[in-house]
């Protein structure tokens, strides 16, 4: 059974691998389709190998069935952001539910928050502590406007690439849930010949 299992992971990890590549390298999607064939192929070689007068589905066979939805998904959310990512911001609005789920993933996003604050629709510096010669530290308020935040637009490869991420740990996640369930309700696996 390990030498049916492990495979099994490593397809799983090439499969979430999709989301590592960059979106302009052509290889992205030819690379998801490749993995969501070599499960198709292993799904059936696991199955022909099964018994056939089973009245019930095995937990081995349900667990490959989600691994294969989770590698379409994946497969399909790779061609969605391939076409995403040839995008012009200027002709089509990003959505603002894509920017928050592209950002939620970035922690520069999280990071500029803390030192800056929105005030009349302009970013400033909420404060800045200077060193002095007497080695101590003062705070200045000044509106003092982010350099990197004036006039810079989110654009269609920048959200492309937070969603990248974003999938890369949601899937990252269903696919340890998925196999610590299994696991864990299959006991067996460690005593398997």
């Amino acid at each position: 059974m390990l030498n049916i299992f492990l495979p099994i992971i490593v397809l799983m990890l090439l499969n979430i691998g999709v989301f590592l590549l960059p979106v302009d390298c052509g290889e992205k999607n030819s690379y998801a389709i490749t993995v969501f064939l070599s499960f198709v192929i292993f799904l059936t070689i696991v199955d022909s190998s099964l018994p056939k007068t089973a009245d019930t589905v095995s937990l081995f066979q349900m667990y490959l069935f989600c691994l294969t939805i989770q590698s379409t998904l994946i497969t399909i959310m790779s061609l969605v952001l391939t076409r995403l990512s040839t995008f012009n911001e200027e002709k089509i609005t990003i959505p603002a539910m894509l920017l928050k789920v592209s950002r939620l993933v970035r922690f520069g996003g999280c990071c500029r928050r803390r030192l800056c604050s929105i005030k009349g629709g302009k970013s400033i510096k909420v404060e800045h502590i200077s060193e002095q010669n007497d080695d101590t530290k003062t705070s200045e308020n000044e509106n003092y406007v982010e350099p990197s935040d004036t006039g810079s637009k989110p654009t269609w490869p920048s959200v492309v690439n937070g969603l990248d991420a974003f999938c890369l740990v949601l899937f990252s996640v269903f696919s340890i849930v998925y196999t610590l369930l299994y696991v864990a309700i299959c006991p067996n696996l460690a005593a398997a010949k």
